[in-house]
Parts: C-alpha cells; structure tokens; sequence
C-alpha cells in the first residue's frame, strides 16, 4: 500500500473516532423517513439483545451499553434476519451514513447478519467497543458511495473474541481513494486484541480486500487467516498486514481460495511480527498497476521483526 493510500486511511480513521465520540455517527444529525427498524440503543448499562426483523435505515448501539445474549437462540447479541434490509443513506461523507454502528459499548453475544446491510459511509461500523463472542456475516454487507475510506465492514480500536466468520459478501467501495473490504485497525493509544481469526468462504472486496494494521500501538491478532472463497484489491493489495501488528495462526489459502489484486500485490507483509506460517493451495496474484511499479503474488517486507512458519 503507498504511503498516501496509507496516511488517507489513518486520517479517516481518526475522522470517524471523532464522530463516534461526538455522537453524530448513523444519522448525522439529518431527519430522514422513518423505518420501522431503526433503532438506537443507549447505555450505560443492561439492555436487551437486538433482533431486527424490518427494514431499517440505521441501527445505533451506544454509550457503554451492555447488550445481552437472546435468551431463546442463547447466542446473538445482534441479529438482523435473512430478507432484511439496513440501508443508510441519508448521512453525508465520512462521518454519517453507517448502517450499523456498535460505539463504545459491549456485546456479549454473537453479532449476525443473515440480510443487507449498507451504508454511505461504512456497511458496519465498530469502534472502541468490545465483541465477546464473534461476528458472523452469511448476507451481504456493503459500503456504496466511494468516499476515501469508505469499507465494508470497519473494526477500529475494539477488543474482539470469537472469530470472525464470512460466508457472504463484504464490499467497501471500490473507486481508488482507499476503501476497503474488511478493516481492522487500532487507532487507540493502548494495544487492542482480536481473537479467533477469520474464516472466509465468501467474498470479501474492495481497493483493498483486507486490511490490519495499528496506527500508535499494537494490534494483537490471534487465530490466523484460512480462505476457500475470494479476497479481492481492485486497487490495493488483496491483503495487507501493515506494522504494529502482531500476528498469529498464520494466513492459510485453501485449494479453491482466490486472494488477487487487479493493480498491486496480492498479499503484502509488513507486521513486526508473523507466526504460523503462509499456506497456498489456491491463487494468489498481483498485477502491475501499469506506471512503472511491480507487483507479486506475495511480499514479506523487511520491515518484520519476526516471521515464524515459512511459506508452503
């Protein structure tokens, strides 16, 4: 990923932060038809878990609330049904326009989508929060209008356990400003955990397909990374593992797993450290953007410390 792209990304990272403290994220403060969905859903304290089962242009979960198991599956925190469809379009560039934001808050159970979930800015929005039990995607989650930094499904500065589970679609918007499929990074000042790894049979797409990185302190990712469906960089990487990160389990490429860049390199490895391994059974590719660069199927810089596994 070039420096810009990189910087961009970090700048609107800090954008959203910013929102999300303020209290202007989902909405932007603008009125829009109501749905029978929306919700917001504010602690501090207990709440009850979430099911959506109408049309809805925005679900907000907030300041510090609780949010438990439901008590008949005993597994979700957040649900939104097969058929169902999360829309936001009424916010703005970069701060609004999220179809599901968990802020500052816990889940104690699973977060599933089994339907659609979009938005104007960001699909699905996590920041500074806690997932204690996995996240788990088998509809589609997307980001539609192509502001920089626009992703599917943006995890920043949370603690996260469980594993992160794809059997559909996540998009973030694909028009060269840095969106990005699936984002995990920390922008806080302290080290953040995500735990479980990611298992991806679906497709995950965007300028970058994947992206983890820290932006002053650790990212500690456990679990590792196996794919059998498509990571895909439209003007990125397929996958990037930026520095401060710490990274572990390994990145795992199975016989039908596709991770492919159309204009860069396919996997680029920059983490302080890498354990586990890389395993290719599939494709992985890049492709020279045409402006003089190179491009390969995969790049370990010689900005990692430690790389433990080799490359099978």
């Amino acid at each position: 990923m070039s420096r810009s792209k990189l910087n961009k990304l970090m700048s609107r990272a800090s954008t959203l932060a910013l929102a999300a403290v303020a209290g202007v994220l989902g909405t932007g403060g603008a009125v829009g038809t109501a749905h029978a969905g929306d919700q917001t859903v504010t602690g501090p304290g207990n709440q009850p878990h979430v099911r959506n089962t109408s049309n809805a242009e925005f679900i907000i979960i907030e300041g510090g609330a609780l949010v438990g198991v439901d008590p008949v599956g005993g597994v979700t925190s957040f649900l939104n049904d097969p058929g169902i469809v999360i829309n936001n379009t009424i916010g703005g560039p970069d701060i609004t326009g999220v179809g599901v934001v968990v802020d500052s808050s816990i889940l104690q159970g699973k977060f599933v989508n089994q339907g659609t979930i979009s938005g104007s800015t960001d699909g699905v929005f996590l920041f500074d929060s806690t997932l204690q039990a996995g996240f788990s995607n088998a509809g589609l989650i997307s980001a539609s209008t192509g502001i920089s930094g626009d992703d599917g499904v943006e995890i920043l500065s949370t603690n996260f356990a469980g594993g992160f589970v794809n059997s559909g679609t996540i998009s973030g918007s694909t028009d060269g400003t840095s969106n990005i499929g699936l984002s995990i990074l920390n922008g806080a000042t302290s080290s953040r955990t995500f735990a479980g790894g990611i298992t991806n049979s679906g497709v995950i797409s965007g300028d970058v397909g994947a992206f983890f990185g820290g932006k002053t302190s650790q990212l500690v990712f456990t679990g590792g990374l196996t794919n059998s469906g498509q990571i895909l960089g439209q003007d990125g990487e397929g996958i990037y593992v930026g520095n401060l990160v710490d990274f572990a389990g390994g990145l795992h490429n199975q016989a039908t797993g596709k991770i492919l860049s159309s204009s860069d390199t396919g996997v680029v490895i920059e983490a302080n450290n890498f354990a586990g391994g890389i395993t290719n059974a599939g494709t992985i590719s890049g492709v020279a953007d045409g402006t003089g660069s190179t491009a390969a199927g995969l790049l370990v810089t010689s900005q990692v410390d430690v790389f433990n596994g080799g490359i099978t």
